[in-house]
Formats: C-alpha cells, sequence, structure tokens
C-alpha cells in the first residue's frame, strides 16, 4: 500500500512543481465565491501560502491569472506561476477548467500524469477575493489520503496593514476547515522581471531529468515520512 500511494502522489507533486501538505482524511467541503475576469483577472502577488515540504525557491512569487471562454461559454483560467529562483525568475503556464462560470472552482486535470486519481471533481477553489486579497485553496483526493495548498495573495507587493489583513485572511481559512500553516513569500529586493525573465511550460518541464530526478527523491522522503507516521 506504501508503495501504490507513493507512485500515485508523486508524479502530481512533480508536475504540478509546488508545495503541499499531504494528510489523512477527505478534502473539506470549502465554499467557493464568484469569480470572473473582472474581479480575479490580472496580476497577484503571493503574501502567504501553505508550504509543508520546505522547499527552496520562496521569493517574488507572484501569478498572472487569464480567464478564455469558448463559444459554449465554458470558461479555462491560464494561470502563469512565476518565482525568483536567486538567479532567474521561472515561470510555469497551466490550464484549470471552470465547469460552473457562476461560482470560483476549478478544475486542474492531473489525471494524464496520475491516471488512479478521481479527476472529475473542482480541485481548487477561491473563497475570498475583494479589491486588495484573494484566498485560494487547492485539494487533490488520494484514496485515503488529500494533498492540499493554500495561498493569500494582493494586488501589491506590499499591502497595506499587512499583520491586520492576514489574521483576518487566514480566519476565513479556518472557517472552512483549513488547517494549514501558511508561510510569508519574501517580496523583498525583488529584480526587474523584465531583465531577467525564463518561461517555461508544463511540457518542457517534463523533459528536464536532473530537475525530476531530485524532486522525485524530495517527495519519496516526505512521503514515506509521513506514511510512517501513520501506520506506526
Amino acid at each position: 500500500m506504501h508503495l501504490l500511494l507513493i507512485l500515485v502522489i508523486v508524479p502530481i507533486l512533480f508536475i504540478s512543481q509546488t508545495k503541499s501538505d499531504i494528510k489523512i482524511g477527505k478534502c473539506p467541503k470549502v465554499r467557493p465565491i464568484f469569480v470572473d475576469q473582472n474581479n480575479l483577472g490580472g496580476k497577484w502577488f503571493e503574501i502567504k501560502r501553505a508550504d509543508s515540504m520546505g522547499e527552496p525557491g520562496k521569493f517574488c512569487n507572484f501569478v498572472d491569472l487569464t480567464f478564455e471562454y469558448d463559444e459554449s461559454g465554458m470558461a479555462r483560467l491560464q494561470v502563469n506561476q512565476t518565482a525568483y529562483t536567486g538567479r532567474q525568475f521561472r515561470s510555469t503556464l497551466i490550464y484549470a477548467e471552470q465547469p460552473d462560470t457562476t461560482l470560483g472552482q476549478l478544475h486542474f486535470d492531473v489525471g494524464k500524469w496520475a491516471p488512479l486519481v478521481n479527476t472529475k471533481d473542482p480541485n481548487h477553489f477561491f473563497i475570498y477575493v475583494d479589491d486588495n486579497f484573494s484566498v485560494s485553496y487547492s485539494c487533490q483526493q488520494v484514496g485515503p489520503m488529500r494533498m492540499e495548498l493554500a495561498f493569500i495573495s494582493s494586488r501589491e507587493r506590499f499591502p497595506e496593514n499587512l499583520d491586520e489583513n492576514m489574521q483576518r485572511l487566514e480566519h476565513v481559512l479556518k472557517s472552512e476547515d483549513v488547517g494549514l500553516k501558511l508561510d510569508f513569500v519574501d517580496q523583498t529586493k525583488c529584480p526587474s522581471i523584465e531583465e531577467n525573465t525564463m518561461r517555461e511550460e508544463i511540457r518542457e518541464v517534463e523533459n528536464d531529468e536532473e530537475r525530476s530526478h531530485e524532486m522525485n527523491n524530495r517527495l519519496l522522503a516526505l512521503l514515506q515520512n509521513r506514511l510512517d507516521r501513520v501506520y506506526s
């Protein structure tokens, strides 16, 4: 069973290139709000995020969000994630479907990398958005385990009344039964992205064997540690 869970979860986390928390139990039933291009589209700077894997690279993170609509009215969200590695900006372009355009619940398809995972249900939710801040939460069920992410983002790199707003917005997550610990993202001393940018899509990330080997080793160690705690 240990090996099965590792084989299912590792490809998902490697492809996503994000930091997540893995726990036993079902995903909570969060309440998504309405989002569209008008209130969600554009640039958001990550202020706090869940980070249980301890990976480096929590510097100058931001995302550009763009909604695309087809003739039937179905929406697709383009997510351009960017972070600073210490030498250059590195971006990853991913997409999510919005099955119901009246709700901020999205479906990131991880089934192509992990066929045993149920990918029919939404797995990313916007639970708060105003003119200055947004709160989003991801949860993917993998057998008896759940894989979680959470983000608090701002339109400004350095928002006003930071402590007060973070306390208020973290309470939003707790009110939805999301108990993740969020850490601050370092937004200081960020260079100009126009002068130092590297764009890469997921299909290019898949071909990076050195990064794949390093990520898999890190994830295997993390997963084995979590599973040992559960079954000991």
